[in-house]
């Protein structure tokens, strides 16, 4: 008798449903995106220009920013205008700009009349990696197909200089 009082419950939490959320994405102008490092290794140095492009397009291809200047400039005065090589990729010389620890660079971009420059950043030490290490992990990946595929997590142990801000970029390929 009891489950019965709370039938009315159930199909008023099973009737209920939530309204998805529309939002006006589209009118969002392209914006630049800029990918691109120095290190203190030697060059050459790779700079990506892109525009966004809103949700609705995410399926495209992003599109390069072409004919554009690109410099990188250090603390030291020390710059370089990079080459266009393809497309929205912009590189420096192999025998160009090489970054050095405790020195500040920043990135000048001039496109369409327009001028960007990034606030200055200071080279910092990398810090050391102690270990690299993979586990194995059972029935990890789920493409929604299949049975789960098993997989591999790759773990590192690493750490930075005392006094550092410690940011790390790790990149895989």
């Amino acid at each position: 008798m009891r489950f019965l009082r709370f039938i009315p419950f159930v199909f008023l939490l099973v009737d209920a449903c939530v309204d998805p959320l529309q939002l006006d994405l589209s009118s969002a102008s392209a914006r630049i995106v800029v990918d691109g490092m120095i290190t203190n290794e030697p060059g050459p140095y790779r700079v990506k220009l892109i525009y966004s492009s809103n949700l609705e397009n995410s399926l495209r291809l992003p599109t390069p920013i072409t004919g554009a200047s690109v410099w990188i400039i250090s603390s030291l005065n020390q710059s370089e205008l990079l080459t266009e090589t393809t497309p929205g990729i912009y590189e420096s010389s192999p025998v160009g700009i090489q970054g050095q620890v405790g020195v500040s660079y920043h990135i000048k971009i001039i496109t369409a009349g327009t001028e960007y420059q990034s606030t200055p950043q200071e080279m910092v030490s990398a810090g050391t990696i102690d270990s690299v290490y993979p586990i194995f992990s059972a029935n990890e990946i789920d493409d929604g197909v299949g049975e789960p595929l098993d997989a591999f997590n790759i773990y590192i142990d690493s750490h930075g200089n005392e006094g550092d801000p410690n940011l790390y970029r790790w990149r895989w390929t």
